[in-house]
């Protein structure tokens, strides 16, 4: 698995869903949660788009770490993806 430092590292240029056109997200963009989701596609562990519903990104939390509640889970997913919305990067 991968660390958030490693993330960061290897997925450093997040937008937010808000300012994403189509053109972006067919080059590639992707927000906080959707780098989550890449790497874990890479893996072979979960298939989501790059700017996932909280309902993904909260499955993707859960793959990454089992010991997280499903609560939890939904919290976590909701902070970021309202983090994400804010361009607040570092927060997350």
């Amino acid at each position: 698995m991968i660390s958030v430092k490693e993330l960061k590292e290897k997925y450093p240029n997040p937008v937010t869903s808000i300012t994403a056109t189509i053109t972006d997200i067919r080059k590639g963009s992707y927000c906080v949660g959707g780098a989550l989701c890449l790497e874990l596609n890479k893996i072979g562990g979960y298939t989501a788009t790059t700017f996932p519903s909280s309902v993904y990104l909260r499955d993707a939390l859960i793959i990454a770490n089992p010991n997280l509640s499903i609560d939890d889970g939904e919290y976590y997913a909701d902070l970021i993806i309202d983090l994400n919305h804010a361009g607040e990067f570092k927060d997350e």
